[in-house]
């Protein structure tokens, strides 16, 4: 399995503004060439960035430079902040006028956003666009970043294991990582199906019978109940639908079935991030809990057999509606391509409730569903990790 991003080589932010320095690009060494910005914005004093400054756009503009020559599998990684003003800021970044990265900037304090692909090698054109502004007498929406830089497809096994809180590693360990397991008869240590021996995996058989502790069928894995409101997490796993898996749940509203699930005391029925299948679909569904409504943020469908599901999510834990949020990375073979929930890249909401906001949580793999709607069941989930980067969870099913 490769090993993934670190962090390379970094790019100074230089703004020109009108008026200042000749309207000419302040001077940068030429392996940390500056982006300049003439209109709409400019450097800022800002004592909580990288070097005490940052580029803030006001209006919407582009700031643009050289890109330097990066490595085969480099990702752009921007850090960035905004300005909330009835919505955040929206930035685009092209390489070559080629869009690489697009996100709303919903964080008010200094966060990295990371391409879901990896930039072209050779040097180029670099530009940053701010293209939602938007100024009321109540609020302005502003866009502020302070680094760029590229990380690498490799990165050194200290830096994996810093940013990495729970692994299962499952081919070293078996189950013995999990602090909870539930029907461990049922889990098996297998080969990789599509990979082979490359890889092991865990295979969930779980019969009709395969109560308790409630009355409906399940084998589960549980990390430790270490994550706690205001944690902010980075939760990365594959599963693998095999060609038994049958062709939709039965139909009539009453159907689920749970793969995965962020849960706690007073494990009062289900949780607001749950990932799974619903009645009468042949999809991947992300079906919110009462909270909500049941309402479906997101759903991928029809399901794909025999092939696996690299997902990570990016979690912050909170009571809060307006610091809680959930974003959603897949990638099923034609690489990382980040979801859109209900119409965002971040879905601002309380991801702890009534249902699991008591305690701290864990995170769960499963196969769990309502008991009669099939004799036996089969699933595969693999590379079950939580940690502090996007690179220290994903799985690498795919080169």
């Amino acid at each position: 399995m490769s090993k993934r991003l670190a962090a390379i080589c970094a790019l100074t932010l230089v703004a020109v503004v009108p008026g200042l320095d000749g309207d000419r690009p302040a001077a940068a060494d030429t392996a940390n060439p500056p982006l300049t910005l003439t209109v709409g914005g400019g450097m800022v004093s800002d004592p909580t960035s990288p070097d005490g400054r940052a580029l803030k756009q006001h209006s919407n503009s582009t700031a643009s430079g050289d890109k330097p020559v990066t490595g085969h599998g480099a990702r752009l990684v921007v850090r960035a902040r905004g300005d909330q003003c009835q919505g955040a800021p929206r930035m685009r970044v092209l390489v070559d006028g080629e869009v690489v990265l697009e996100t709303s900037v919903d964080a008010e304090q200094w966060t990295d956003y990371v391409s879901s692909a990896p930039v072209p090698p050779a040097a180029g054109r670099l530009e940053v666009e701010f293209v939602n502004d938007l100024l009321l007498p109540t609020c302005d929406r502003n866009l502020y970043t302070a680094l760029i830089s590229y990380r690498s497809a490799e990165e050194s096994p200290e830096r994996r294991a810093s940013d990495v809180l729970f692994d299962a590693d499952v081919e070293h360990h078996g189950l013995s990582a999990y602090a909870h397991v539930i029907h461990g008869e049922r889990i098996s240590i297998v080969d990789d199906p599509v990979l082979g021996g490359q890889r092991k995996v865990m295979k969930f058989t779980v019969e009709d019978g395969d109560t308790g502790p409630t009355a409906n069928p399940r084998a589960q894995v549980e990390t430790p109940k270490t994550f706690r409101d205001g944690d902010e997490l980075w939760i990365g796993w594959s599963t693998l639908f095999p060609s038994s898996w049958p062709d939709r749940l039965p139909a009539g509203g009453q159907s689920w079935l749970t793969l995965s699930e962020l849960y706690g005391p007073p494990y009062s029925g289900a949780a607001p991030v749950k990932l799974g299948m619903r009645s009468g679909a042949r999809a991947l569904t992300w079906q919110r809990n009462d909270s909500y409504g049941w309402d479906i943020p997101w759903e991928r469908g029809p399901l794909l057999e025999n092939r696996w599901y690299d997902q990570v999510l990016h979690v912050r834990l909170s009571h809060d509606a307006g610091t809680g949020f959930v974003e959603y990375f897949l990638n099923t073979g034609d690489g990382w391509q980040q979801q859109q929930l209900a119409g965002t890249s971040r879905l601002r909401m309380a991801t702890l409730d009534g249902s699991n906001g008591d305690g701290p949580n864990y995170h769960k793999l499963a196969l769990y569903r309502l008991r009669g709607m099939f004799p036996v069941l089969t699933v595969y989930h693999a590379e079950h990790r939580v940690g502090r980067t996007f690179d220290a969870v994903a799985p690498a099913s795919y080169s």
